[in-house]
């Protein structure tokens, strides 16, 4: 009787330390690391373009933003962002504002293969999409920038 109990003390012990890793694991891949899930397209005020020097910004009209944000609302922050990004030659960090109802500022870049936010941490992009948001970065340039 007393191997049974203290089998099944054993067994329940090693569930409870089970449960607890995966909570740790779960807490540590989806919270704190992320700080953005996906963009908070809803609360953008307005967007805002840099210019290549980055010494100009203006802000988009509210047909370049809905255009812009057609692509946005697709945008997926996956993984843990890193700052790989920054090996890669060539790469434009800072293509737009994203300037939020509460007074806040997302900086955002798509530079393949990453979806750059603020300059400090970039995630993998759908090659696809990124491709299409740097692509409408450049064709805005010439309306903006002359």
């Amino acid at each position: 009787m007393k191997n049974s109990l203290r089998n099944k003390l054993v067994t329940g012990m090693l569930v409870v330390l089970f449960a607890a890793i995966i909570l740790v694991w779960f807490i540590y891949n989806n919270l704190g690391l992320y700080p953005i899930r996906n963009l908070p397209i809803s609360q953008i005020e307005s967007i805002s373009i840099y210019s290549l020097s980055l010494e100009e910004k203006e802000v988009l009209s509210e047909e370049e933003k809905k255009e812009l944000l057609s692509y946005l609302s697709k945008v997926e922050l996956k993984g843990k962002g890193t700052q790989e990004f920054k090996e890669y030659d060539g790469g434009k960090y800072l293509m737009f504002q994203l300037n939020l109802k509460d007074s806040s500022n997302i900086d955002f870049a798509a530079s393949n293969p990453f979806y750059i936010i603020n300059i400090e941490k970039g995630y993998k992009a759908d090659y696809g999409l990124c491709g299409k948001i740097s692509r409408l970065y450049y064709s805005m340039l010439d309306k903006h920038f002359k």
